[in-house]
């Protein structure tokens, strides 16, 4: 489930950012500024909603369920990655564009080499919320084939008796992989920090 929600959030969460960023429509703001309001809106209060239209495709208890509402990109993701393009010189692609390069070459060979540092970002963030994801996960599935990690964390709590020494096990286990991505995506999280103050 991780590894799929932080592929999908970083190939389509880079397209729409260069959209808003990049590409000249109309609506183009209106529309941005409408989509990053939604992050005001908290995750509890759409729950019932998304529950009741997987519940209509008949995807309960399915991956597909549980990648759907969040694997096309997050308003986070894409104001981030937004504010990213936008502060890359415009020479580069007017330079490009006088040189017959189109808008995919132009994201896919010019920009996303320099938007590392961002896409690191993004996706250590991304990793971290979809491991650490349980409302979701619980509500949305109930076989073992579906059940991920936090769920199954949860789920040795259950009965009178509670083995702390399997629950601990099973917090290390959880824990051993958000620690080795930290260390490794760490260093992009600093430039990127760095280079988002520069002009």
């Amino acid at each position: 489930m991780t590894a799929a929600l932080t592929i999908g959030q970083l190939v389509f969460t880079t397209f729409a950012a260069y959209a808003f960023a990049r590409l000249r429509f109309r609506g183009r703001d209106a529309l941005f500024w409408l989509y990053v309001a939604t992050m005001m809106v908290p995750s509890a209060v759409t729950m019932i909603p998304l529950f009741l239209i997987m519940r209509e495709l008949d995807v309960i208890n399915t991956w597909y369920g549980l990648l759907a509402p969040y694997i096309l990109g997050t308003p986070y993701g894409i104001f981030l990655m937004r504010q990213f393009f936008r502060a890359l010189p415009g020479g580069l692609e007017e330079a490009a564009r006088i040189d017959g390069a189109g808008p995919m070459t132009i994201l896919v060979r010019i920009l996303l080499p320099l938007c590392r540092p961002a896409l690191g970002t993004l996706a250590i963030i991304t990793v971290i919320s979809s491991w650490n994801s349980f409302l979701w996960p619980l509500i949305i599935t109930s076989g073992d084939g579906t059940k991920v990690m936090t769920v199954a964390l949860a789920g040795l709590k259950v009965g009178i008796g509670v083995d702390y020494n399997l629950m601990m096990a099973g917090g290390l286990i959880a824990l051993v992989p958000m620690i080795a991505i930290f260390v490794f995506f760490q260093r992009y999280i600093v430039r990127s920090v760095v280079l988002t103050g520069l002009k």
